[in-house]
């Protein structure tokens, strides 16, 4: 019944995308295949069946999440937006995703600069992460930790220094007010 729908896509390509998550956390050929699949809608988006205007319109503004794999073992520098979730071994830096997920299986060995810093598995280096850092009770950070926020389940081990920064202009701009009302 959706075979007759589709003017655009093969029906194989309609399965593969139909399920998908337009923020979802996709490997390499995932990936490459989705955003294909997208460009070949948005280039003939006005003569495309409903189905497909809608599924476009769906993932026009997609934001995929990358995936290491559970058995990947590679290395070197990793710059990356959006989501990153490592259930492989990694060994190198990574740099500048808004979150990075060590999942259970995952074993990171690398100096590590984000958002955000999940770690269910294994980080072995040091982490800057800006918002926070969580380690769930799975997880084991080794290595020293510099973020404003830090969480720490029961079970989880952490071996090293952890600097908490502060947001120093608010505290500033509150000690001024409180000044001026003393002194007015």
């Amino acid at each position: 019944m959706v075979e007759k729908k589709l003017k655009i896509l093969k029906p194989e390509e309609y399965r593969f995308i139909e399920d998908k998550d337009p923020r979802g956390i996709y490997d390499r050929e995932t990936r490459e295949n989705l955003y294909w699949i997208i460009e070949k809608l948005g280039s003939r988006a006005a003569r495309g069946s409903y189905v497909e205007n809608r599924i476009y319109k769906k993932f026009r503004d997609a934001d995929f999440g990358f995936l290491l794999s559970r058995n990947t073992v590679t290395g070197g520098v990793i710059t990356f937006d959006g989501v990153l979730r490592v259930d492989g071994n990694f060994e190198g830096e990574i740099a500048g995703p808004q979150t990075l997920i060590v999942g259970e299986t995952g074993v990171v060995a690398a100096k590590v600069t984000a958002a955000i810093v999940i770690c269910k598995g294994v980080i072995r280096g040091n982490v800057a992460a800006t918002r926070r850092v969580e380690i769930h009770a799975t997880g084991a950070l080794l290595g020293n930790i510099k973020t404003p926020s830090l969480n720490i389940e029961e079970g989880a081990r952490f071996k090293g220094k952890c600097h908490m920064t502060l947001n120093l202009g608010k505290t500033a701009k509150t000690r001024k007010k409180k000044n001026f009302f003393l002194n007015g």
